[in-house]
């Protein structure tokens, strides 16, 4: 049998080898030379914090430290610009970032302008796990914003979250050479397990022929993926589980997708886009409270379900689809019916011609905003209200009845609870939602600030009912606005080595 001292040494040898630094370094950096220094230096837990302006960078970012943070200074992406090779550069560096080990984050900044990917998620590592890809724009890459690559079926990135950022193509796709025309693409991935891409946008991403690949396209022995209130504007195609081609994980009946939920997205197709939502393959899928809105009404696949058959090793089996608005085309090539009127008959808004669901239902539909007006009748409170979805794309909370599609109408700014009454009780969830979300957004603005409050305050009491509770006094509400913000700025503090000039120091 062990001893005490034998089994107290070999916990005190695991905790050398596992636990991260009880004194983690920030990097404070204001130049390339320091970024790339800072990169090539950081250890487990260190933090490089990037002071405005833009980067151009020499070489490839790579982050094979794990618990490394690389983030903004300001908290606003758009101060921090790193800058690769060029879109449609054939030079170096053609990646902006490699992440090649677990529990990284990347957040409050820019990527753009690379040939190859803006980020990699190195899968072939087999240690891509807990990567944070937070407040982050990516403009104009030339194949892959985020890439997900891997050596074998066995190489799985998990745990991998992709929230609040940016994806966007403002320049033409020009055609590498070896390459198909529309070989580009927003978030590929492959072998993916417990993915979350939430609070996105997604705009514009195109290759020559309008077949570009998936803005979001996750496939290949894909688990438990959670994809929610995102927006997606004007892409060759946005949303795809799956891929048509064949591969090694299917052929050993392993599905492209097994498990995941899709809810309160928005997807607007544009006259030359290919394909709104793709399901290929895929296994115990659930589809909720999504807006499909395509311009051209009669173009197909806007929503498309597809398979190799019943002799396949990985039919379509276990999707559920509820409470969607999808104006446009179905197309059924899956195993099981997916026809229209059958995606109808599972409760769904679904109008092939486009005189139900009118542009009138929403704020914009041209340019993306596919929030409901009071003009939606015939979708605002006859869908009764799924379990698993009690918020809509904005976090605000869904009555039963509640609303087709993603968004859940108001009346009444400041109901962030949805009861079609402004009181006290909406206020717990602009205080839950303060400065993280939108789940006290008063202006339809995607986020929870002290402007929400005020349209709260101004609000209060509006509704249907009367004999609520009086309008807080101006002290009662400047207190309660000071003890929500300091209640919410409570974080643990963490004792941290700031590295000045690029020297550290030693905890």
């Amino acid at each position: 049998m062990l001893s005490i001292r034998s089994i107290a040494i070999s916990i005190s040898l695991i905790s050398m080898v596992c636990v991260p630094p009880v004194c983690a370094a920030i990097w404070n950096v204001s130049s390339t030379s320091s970024l790339v220094n800072a990169v090539d230096s950081a250890n487990w837990g260190d933090e490089i914090v990037l002071a405005s302006g833009t980067y151009n960078l020499p070489s490839i970012l790579r982050l094979d430290t794990p618990g490394v943070t690389v983030r903004g200074a300001t908290g606003n992406r758009d101060d921090v610009v790193l800058v690769g090779g060029g879109m449609n550069n054939d030079v170096s560096p053609r990646n902006i970032f490699l992440v090649e080990n677990e529990d990284i984050t990347i957040r409050d900044l820019t990527v753009s302008e690379s040939y190859w990917n803006g980020i990699q998620l190195r899968g072939e590592t087999n240690r891509v796990n807990g990567t944070l890809i937070s407040n982050v724009k990516i403009m104009n890459i030339g194949q892959r914003y985020i890439k997900g690559s891997k050596g074998s079926i066995s190489d799985e990135m998990r745990n991998v979250t992709i929230e609040n950022s940016y994806l966007l193509q403002t320049k033409p796709y020009v055609q590498q050479p070896g390459v198909p025309n529309d070989y580009i693409g927003g978030i590929d991935a492959m072998i993916t397990k417990n993915w979350t891409i939430r609070d996105n946008v997604f705009e514009g991403i195109h290759g020559l022929d309008g077949e570009g690949r998936g803005a979001v396209f996750l496939w290949q022995g894909g688990e438990n993926a959670l994809i929610e209130r995102n927006i997606f504007i004007n892409n060759d195609r946005s949303i795809a589980l799956g891929n048509w081609g064949s591969g090694p994980a299917r052929d050993n009946g392993i599905y492209d997708m097994d498990g995941a939920i899709i809810r309160n997205n928005t997807v607007l197709r544009y006259p030359a886009g290919d394909i709104g939502m793709e399901l290929v393959h895929t296994k115990d899928v659930e589809v909720f409270n999504n807006t499909f809105y395509s311009q051209d009404v009669n173009k197909s696949r806007l929503f498309s379900v597809l398979d190799h058959g019943s002799g396949s090793l990985t039919p379509t089996t276990g999707l559920d689809i509820q409470n969607n608005i999808i104006r446009g085309q179905i197309t059924d090539s899956g195993v099981g019916d997916w026809s229209a009127a059958a995606v109808e008959a599972m409760g769904n808004l679904v109008d092939l011609t486009g005189v139900e669901v009118l542009e009138n239902w929403f704020v914009d539909p041209q340019n993306g905003d596919l929030h409901l007006t009071n003009l939606a009748t015939g979708a605002i409170g006859h869908a009764p209200r799924i379990s698993s979805v009690f918020e809509d794309i904005d976090g605000n909370f869904r009555p039963d009845p509640t609303d087709y599609g993603a968004d859940q109408f108001s009346l009444y700014p400041g109901d962030f609870n949805g009861d079609e009454i402004v009181d006290d009780s909406d206020l717990p969830y602009w205080q839950a939602g303060y400065g993280l979300d939108a789940s006290g957004d008063a202006d339809n603005d995607s986020d929870t600030d002290g402007k929400d409050f005020l349209i709260w305050q101004r609000s209060f009491q509006s509704g249907p009912s009367t004999g609520l509770t009086a309008i807080p006094e101006p002290s009662t509400v400047i207190m309660g606005v000071i003890y929500a913000i300091g209640f919410l700025a409570r974080r643990p503090n963490s004792k941290r080595v700031v590295i000045e000039n690029h020297l550290r120091i030693a905890c």
